[in-house]
């Protein structure tokens, strides 16, 4: 079969965001050929920053990606790249 970008054509899903097309099997797509996360069952709190942004009222916001462990008010927390240390105020779940 023909190859696009590396892939065989049959392997491509046709899914169009604006009308909704295929949406539903992209998802079961995704659902039966991605593994989800490996638990490796450590407890230590891992975070990756995406993104962070000023609010005049609370001052720095961040949006971290949990990888491991937990995150709650009051903790602090240490940067590994900055090795500064910073107190968590308020923690919230973003859902899209």
């Amino acid at each position: 079969s023909a190859i696009i970008l590396g892939f065989a054509v049959t392997s491509i899903s046709q899914v169009s965001a604006k009308t909704g097309f295929g949406v539903e099997d992209l998802i079961k797509r995704i659902v039966d050929e991605i593994p989800p996360p490996v638990d490796t069952n450590d407890p230590r709190l891992k975070l990756f920053l995406v993104n962070s942004w000023f609010l005049r009222d609370k001052g720095v916001a961040c949006l971290f990606q949990v990888k491991s462990g937990e995150i709650k008010k009051g903790i602090t927390i240490t940067s590994c790249a900055s090795v500064k240390s910073y107190q968590v105020f308020e923690v919230g779940i973003l859902n899209p």
